[in-house]
């Protein structure tokens, strides 16, 4: 019976978008650009799925593996790094809900320079109807180390407070993010 309902319900998702930014450093470029389908900024979210890059050489910090994506436009996303250590292919995936389904969406970037930091959600949202997506990071890390420090993790703490987690070792992380309720 289950399957036979599951049939005519809608699904609240209208389009689903995926591809590469390139980030080619060759002229110093630490951003990359990429164009999509037109979709409406408010009820799509935006993913990093992974990157993958040429260093270049030894001696390249670790921040040049890392990346993050954010909307530039409506047919326009972008990847963004520190360090252009080589070019990297930053994965990502659009996936727009059909507005009916969508309550609230807010995006940006998070900085944490510590153990974390919170960015105030405004509108408040109901936690138990709300997704965040982490769309990547950055990080000022010139060194070649290893593990926490590269890697920030996302929370819904309650209906108005996203908090950002750092690794321990704290360096600073800039964080892409999207928030979506639905009603």
């Amino acid at each position: 019976m289950g399957n036979y309902l599951m049939a005519y319900l809608p699904t609240p998702i209208k389009s689903v978008q995926s591809g590469t930014v390139v980030i080619n450093p060759a002229s110093g470029f630490t951003i990359g650009s990429t164009t999509i389908s037109a979709v409406d900024l408010s009820a799509s979210v935006l993913m990093h799925i992974g990157t993958s890059f040429t260093l270049g050489g030894p001696g390249i910090p670790s921040s040049a593996a890392f990346a993050y994506v954010v909307f530039d436009s409506n047919t326009q996303i972008s990847g963004h790094r520190v360090y252009g250590g080589g070019e990297m292919f930053v994965g990502f995936t659009v996936i727009e809900f059909i507005k009916g389904f969508v309550k609230s969406l807010q995006r940006g970037i998070i900085t944490t320079s510590g153990a974390s930091a919170t960015y105030r959600l405004s509108p408040t949202v109901n936690v138990a109807k709300s997704i965040v997506f982490h769309a990547g990071n950055t990080n000022d890390d010139l060194t070649s180390g290893s593990g926490d420090r590269w890697v920030t993790r996302l929370e819904i703490t309650n209906s108005s407070t996203l908090t950002c987690y750092n690794g321990t070792l704290y360096n600073t992380q800039n964080t892409s993010w999207t928030v979506i309720e639905f009603k």
